[in-house]
C-alpha cells in the first residue's frame, strides 16, 4: 500500500509544485490532491487520475469531469509507468514495451472495482492499485 503522504510528495514533483489547474506555486503541505475524473463519479486514486491542486482551483471544479480527461489521465499514465509508480504483474513485464506503445491509441477509459479498463481498438489493458494486471488482445492490434 503506497501512503497518502508518499502519493503526494511525487504529485507535488511531478507537477514542478505547481497547480495542474491555473499553475500557482504551491507549497507541498498546502496542495490538495484532484482526482482529475472525479472520485464521486467512479475515479480512482491511481497516479494517472490525481494532479495536484491549489484549494480554490479544487472547490471551484467539484465534480465536473474535465474534456480532456482521457487524454490527460493516458499522459499521466505513460508518466507514471516511466517513473516506476505504475507497475507491471510479473506475468506482463515482457510486454512492458509493446503496452507503452499501445497506451496512446486508447479511445476509452472505464473505471469498475476490477480495475480501470484502457481500450483502444484491438486491446484492453486493465490496471488496479498502480499495477497493469492484464491484456487482452482482440482483433488486430
Amino acid at each position: 500500500m503506497v501512503y497518502k503522504r508518499t502519493i503526494q510528495l511525487y504529485i507535488f514533483e511531478r507537477e514542478g509544485g505547481h497547480c495542474y489547474h491555473c499553475g500557482k506555486l504551491l507549497k507541498p503541505g498546502k496542495m490538495t490532491l484532484d482526482h482529475y475524473y472525479p472520485r464521486s463519479l467512479g475515479g480512482t486514486e491511481e497516479y494517472y487520475n490525481l494532479v495536484a491542486s491549489c484549494k480554490l482551483c479544487n472547490k471551484f471544479k467539484k465534480s465536473v469531469v474535465p474534456k480532456d480527461w482521457v487524454e490527460v489521465n493516458i499522459e499521466l499514465l505513460l508518466r507514471a509507468i516511466a517513473d516506476e509508480k505504475v507497475v507491471f504483474d510479473q506475468s506482463l513485464k515482457h510486454e512492458k514495451e509493446f503496452i507503452v506503445s499501445l497506451l496512446p491509441n486508447v479511445r476509452t477509459i472505464e473505471h469498475s472495482k476490477s480495475g480501470t479498463k484502457f481500450e483502444g481498438r484491438g486491446f484492453r489493458v486493465l490496471i488496479k492499485d498502480n499495477r497493469v494486471v492484464k491484456l487482452v488482445r482482440y482483433g488486430e492490434v
